[in-house]
Formats: structure tokens, sequence, C-alpha cells
């Protein structure tokens, strides 16, 4: 299968890390970013100026992600290669307007529309500007993924485990102590959170990339508390690095962690209760941690999910 895959210049995370999976299962050659995106090919950062639209900025690189050894592309080598699907990285205005450029030189491929923004409300307008034959949502709430809102069909995609394609995984089973949440105050649950964590040293994060996964990968717990989104890279990172996820995630999931595999909690009151009463359980934390370790690694990495995400292509668009 080749891939068409519009990108926005913006970071975003889950473009990026479908592109890495998209890349590994179907090796780089045929899955052409475009316009091409410098920071996934090596570069730091990159600067950009909005091709269709005023705007610019400059964006640096994910930690967690695997670069990726390729070439740019120009408008007349996308216009004179064939490809099996269109991939559109996100809604915003720039993949829309690089979208509409092209669809007006020459018919497109079946576009599947990838849409990760920090909100649980189908696109629809933009959705059949594009003649979306799929739609994945990253904030999926919907009890069953199917038909959306006007008559789009619908799946779950949210996000997965970028360190996955760049570490080993740590032991669920090494010496680890207490209970680990850092992050942003970008929401009245992780302002909630971080109040009642305090006793544990829950903090606004401000951690290197590197002293984030040694803390995890030290932690019992680690906590994942929605932001803006309902979605975090927490509820991936934590049980990658051999920590309890402790998480109030209710989205819909494929293959998702069983209460085997992860504690959820659904109010901060009963939060400190639990946090305690795990950490007086060291033998249940690991055992829950080592399940959640093996779901993540089977099933939410890059790979795992561009398979996923293939599969339902496959399915429903060819």
């Amino acid at each position: 299968m080749r891939v068409l895959f519009l990108t926005h210049p913006e970071a975003d995370y889950g473009e990026a890390l479908l592109y890495r999976g998209l890349c590994t299962v179907l090796e780089a050659e045929n899955v052409w970013d475009f316009p091409y995106k410098p920071t996934y090919h090596g570069a730091e950062v990159h600067a950009w100026a909005g091709t269709f639209f005023a705007g610019a900025g400059t964006v640096s690189r994910h930690p967690w992600f695997k670069t990726v050894a390729a070439s740019p592309h120009t408008v007349d080598d996308v216009l004179s290669a064939e490809f099996d699907v269109c991939v559109l990285g996100s809604l915003r205005a720039e993949p829309l307007a690089t979208w509409s450029s092209l669809a007006a030189r020459k018919a497109l491929p079946p576009t599947v529309v990838l849409e990760s923004e920090d909100h649980d409300r189908i696109e629809v307008d933009k959705a059949h500007r594009v003649k979306a034959a799929l739609y994945f949502k990253r904030d999926h709430v919907y009890e069953e993924p199917g038909w959306g809102a006007g008559g789009l069909r619908v799946r779950p995609l949210p996000f997965s485990c970028g360190w996955a394609d760049l570490v080993l995984p740590p032991d669920p089973y090494d010496v680890r102590e207490g209970c680990y949440l850092s992050c942003g105050q970008t929401s009245d649950e992780r302002r909630g959170a971080l109040e009642v964590l305090k006793p544990w040293g829950a903090g606004v994060y401000q951690h290197s990339p590197q002293d984030y996964c040694r803390a995890l990968s030290r932690a019992m717990v680690g906590v994942s508390v929605r932001g803006n989104g309902h979605d975090t890279l927490r509820h991936w990172e934590v049980p990658f690095f051999g920590a309890l996820l402790l998480t109030d995630s209710q989205i819909k999931v494929p293959n998702d962690f069983t209460g085997e595999e992860c504690v959820r909690y659904e109010s901060h009151d009963g939060l400190a209760g639990i946090v305690r009463t795990l950490l007086q359980s060291p033998e249940r934390c690991r055992a829950v941690a080592a399940a959640g370790q093996r779901r993540l690694l089977t099933s939410h990495t890059p790979t795992a999910r561009a398979d996923y995400f293939l599969s339902q292509v496959r399915a429903w668009v060819q």
C-alpha cells in the first residue's frame, strides 16, 4: 500500500505517532509526508510559513519520535504518483487547503481523516469537504464505533507510546517506590489531582524528557489525568515504563487495558486513598504493572496502532 500523508506544519502528537507507525509497517518509501516535515526526518527544529494561508512559526521535534530517513517530494512528484489512500493528518486549515489544491489538479484516492484535537466533536462539515471515507477520532467517547454524525464511519484512534521505538521498556519488577505525577495545569481535573497528590511529590511538569522517563521508571504507580483532551500521552507512557497505570480515562480504545492491567478512578475524592492502598500492596502493583506493560507492547505502540489503522482502512475503504 502506498500512502499520501498530508501534514500540518505545526506539532501534532496524533499525526506524528501515526506517521511513524505507518513508516514502520509499510516502509518509509511508501508513506509520503506532504508537505515535507523536516522534524520527521532529522531536524531538531523547523521553521515554517503557511503554504496556503498566512501564518508562521518554529516547531521542535518530539523527544519520543524516531526520525525517518526520507527525501522531500515536490508538488509535481505527488501529482504524477499513484497512491492507494490519502491520509489527512488533521482537519486544521493547512491540510484541508493542501487537499483542495491537489484535488483540483488530479483525482485523489479515498481520503481517510485523522482528527487528534482536544475535543470529542465530530467535524462533519470538514470531513464531508474532503469526501472522507473513514474518520479516526482521538477522543472517541461513544459507546460503539460506527456510523457517526453526518453518516461518517468513525473509528477510535488514541495516542500511543512513541518511546517504544527508541528505548527498551524497564522491568516492572525492578526496585520501585512511590507515586509519580508531573503535568501542566491544563484542566480542572489536573489541578485537582496535583493538589491531592502533593504528599507524594506530584508537581507541575518541569522535567526534561530524560528525567521524566527516569522518574516513571522508578515509580511504583504512575498517574494519568486528562488535560484539555481526554486522551493523553501519559496514559501510554506510564505502563511502558513499568509503573502501574492509575487513570481517569473513559475514552473508547481498541484493545483497551482491562481491570487486571490498570486501575481506574472517577473522582479526586478517593484518589489519595487509592494511591495509599496501592502503595501498601507492592506485589499487586507489580503484577498489574507487568500486565499493563504487556498490553502496551502488544497493542499500543506506534507500530501496533498503525496495524490497527490499516486493518480498518482495508476493511472499509479498499
